[in-house]
């Protein structure tokens, strides 16, 4: 993560000197309030450490906490966790998971996958 943290300023620095608008996009979530909730039924400390360690492997509050420094981003778009979720605004920027989900799983909401895939787009305006 530490390399990704480096990578990703160097490049938003490099864009916000440029006056360039920005839209993130990565795999990986990108703030905590995305991840999964801890289930209710997690009562012995083996659960709470397999949770743990699900939850970071799936992203980490760090890229949030860089991307909301800068002011020239305006969108996140990011995936890894399956199924629909809503946006989260934090200030101005907007988190967007693009993910579909997976039908064997039983995450779409859709019928097919060209329903489920036309109900996760998203439409932007950069101004």
């Amino acid at each position: 993560m530490n390399l990704v943290i480096t990578q990703v300023q160097e490049q938003l620095t490099a864009a916000k000197t440029a006056d360039k608008r920005v839209i993130f996009l990565t795999h990986f979530v990108p703030h905590h309030d995305l991840l999964w909730a801890r289930p209710a039924h997690f009562s012995k400390p083996r659960y709470e450490r397999v949770y743990e360690m699900v939850n970071a492997f799936l992203g980490s509050q760090r890229l949030a906490d860089l991307l909301e420094t800068y002011p020239n981003v305006y969108y996140t778009f990011y995936g890894h966790v399956h199924g629909r979720h809503p946006a989260l605004t934090h200030g101005q920027l907007t988190y967007f998971n693009q993910a579909v989900g997976v039908r064997r799983r039983h995450e779409w909401q859709a019928a097919d996958f060209e329903n489920q895939w036309l109900a996760s787009l998203q439409e932007i305006k950069i101004n």
